[in-house]
């Protein structure tokens, strides 16, 4: 098995989570932390541990790692007149069917 090779990282701020679930990492280190049920066994968490080690490279740890979009292949942009006016539409009313619907 590889070594998990970390990149320093500023320090964690996790959150509180509710009772029924816990904080699980899958280092030494504590530096990659899941989510795990606080009623899983020890065993039960090692398990998961391994999974993810095996899987680490499809787990987007920390910003750096998350991979988007270039601006060079596409970017939204909404070019307005400079004498155009906002306006905003009044509101529609549904018929009696359609906002039981809603």
């Amino acid at each position: 098995m590889t070594p998990l090779f970390i990149e320093p990282s500023p320090p964690l701020e996790l959150k509180a989570l509710p009772e029924y679930l816990k904080y699980a990492y899958i280092n030494e280190q504590e530096t990659l932390p899941v989510i795990v049920a606080s009623n899983f066994t020890n065993g039960q968490e090692e398990d998961i541990a391994i999974i993810l080690r095996k899987y680490r490279e499809a787990i987007d740890w920390m910003m750096t790692d998350i991979k988007g979009l270039s601006p060079a292949i596409g970017q939204h942009r909404i070019y307005l007149n400079e004498e155009a006016k906002p306006k905003r539409d009044p509101h529609r009313r549904l018929n009696p069917i359609m906002q039981e619907v809603v």
